[in-house]
């Protein structure tokens, strides 16, 4: 009975023995144990003097331990915000190498993801073997060859200064028959990130192992991106948007994440819709438009590659343009599963030529599913003077250098 069990619980707590109090010596430093037993020992009283240094080696190591624990602490600290910093700064030099300068861009940007490396190996290694296992000195400032160098968190001045840096590149080459400008849209997908903590794509690869038993680590899913353009932009059916199709140039499993490459220089990656003509009636219907309209990203899970990809062309003054009807999305998406999308409002092209950064992925209630994607909305020519408020010239961004640099060196190496 449940009494009887009571009771029996009862005698067995009563005849457990007692805990011994702690020796009160447990509780003070070890400098100070030490002098204690320095004494007993002067004092002949060896077996008191035995018994505490062994409490003073036990001490002494937890304060060891301590010491160590607080150390790698502060060595973590230390190098996480170095990570933080390239974090932002590899985003930044990324819009940079797309849009302002590709040949600095890439260097940078390369310097950077090299330097994020060389942290995240150093946490793992201090974290595994201790604070000994890395030893840390000051980045020299004169090393040239691979100084880094800071740019201010503004991805969309930075668009915007590469953009009009670009055009007037362009104007200067045929001042002398001084073209009209051109109107143009262009529309380009930098990167999806954090897909490995999407929940959708998680249960659908779940789903996956359990029907086909594929448990290959290395597998890398296929996906595509969806840009809905609600403008109207085709004359013979204004109210039908367009359907902009990306793809990641290459992919690869990365531990737990999976990492998508989009080539600044692919139409995979960037595409262009050319704008009425200014003061033309359909250009005053558009701007009003974009006063309403969004631009809907989505990213979808395919179960097939696509058989060959197009290269680049550059025969504008982005990149190249092309569109997919209603029809050409259907029957090319017609097994594909809708991961997530994220809706960017066009108004902002009003007051910038830009709309660009990271946006996370949402569900169809709207609730954060998981993962990112990085785009830039750009624009070739200011599209309402009277509400820009972006900016107007060319120069280049103003470069800091990177004071705070570190070079490590592993005892494993």
């Amino acid at each position: 009975t449940t009494s009887t069990r009571n009771n029996v619980k009862a005698k067995e707590s009563n005849t457990q023995k007692p805990q011994p109090p702690q020796d009160p010596w447990m509780s003070k430093p070890s400098a100070e144990i030490k002098q204690e037993v320095i004494r007993l020992k002067n004092n002949k009283d060896v077996k008191e003097a035995t018994r505490l240094l062994q409490i003073f080696k036990q001490v002494l190591q937890k304060e060891q331990q301590i010491a160590e624990a607080e150390k790698c602490q502060k060595l973590l600290a230390t190098i996480q915000k170095r990570l933080d910093v390239c974090e932002t700064q590899i985003r930044l030099w990324q819009f940079y190498m797309w849009f302002v300068d590709p040949k600095l861009g890439s260097q940078q940007y390369k310097e950077w993801t090299e330097f994020a490396g060389y942290c995240e190996t150093a946490m793992r290694e201090i974290k595994t073997n201790g604070s000994n296992a890395v030893t840390m000195s000051a980045r020299p400032d004169d090393d040239a060859t691979s100084k880094l160098f800071l740019l201010q968190n503004d991805v969309v001045e930075l668009v915007e200064r590469g953009t009009n840096a670009a055009a007037a590149i362009k104007t200067a080459d045929n001042s002398s028959s001084s073209p009209e400008e051109k109107f143009a849209l262009e529309v380009a997908v930098m990167g999806i990130f954090n897909m490995h903590q999407n929940e959708k794509l998680n249960k659908l690869l779940g789903k996956k192992v359990k029907e086909t038993g594929d448990t290959r680590s290395d597998y890398c899913p296929n996906l595509r991106i969806d840009a809905k353009v609600h403008l109207p932009l085709n004359p013979d059916n204004p109210s039908q948007p367009v359907h902009l199709d990306f793809s990641p140039t290459s992919s690869y499993k990365s531990g737990e994440s999976y990492q998508y490459t989009f080539e600044p220089s692919h139409e995979c990656s960037r595409r262009q819709l050319d704008l009425p003509e200014k003061d033309s009636k359909q250009a005053k219907t558009l701007l009003r438009r974009f006063e309403t309209k969004t631009l809907q990203f989505s990213v979808y899970y395919t179960h097939r590659q696509y058989e060959t990809k197009r290269e680049a062309t550059k025969t504008s003054w982005f990149f190249g343009r092309t569109t997919q009807t209603d029809v050409e999305l259907e029957s090319s998406s017609e097994k594909d599963i809708l991961l997530g999308k994220t809706s960017i409002e066009l108004r902002q092209l009003l007051s910038r030529k830009c709309i660009a950064g990271d946006f996370p992925l949402t569900a169809v209630n709207a609730k954060d599913i998981g993962g990112t994607i990085r785009v830039s909305i750009r624009t070739t020519a200011i599209l309402d003077v009277n509400c820009f408020t972006g900016i107007l010239d060319g120069s280049l961004p103003v470069l800091e250098a990177y004071k705070n640099g570190i070079l490590f060196r592993f005892q494993s190496a």
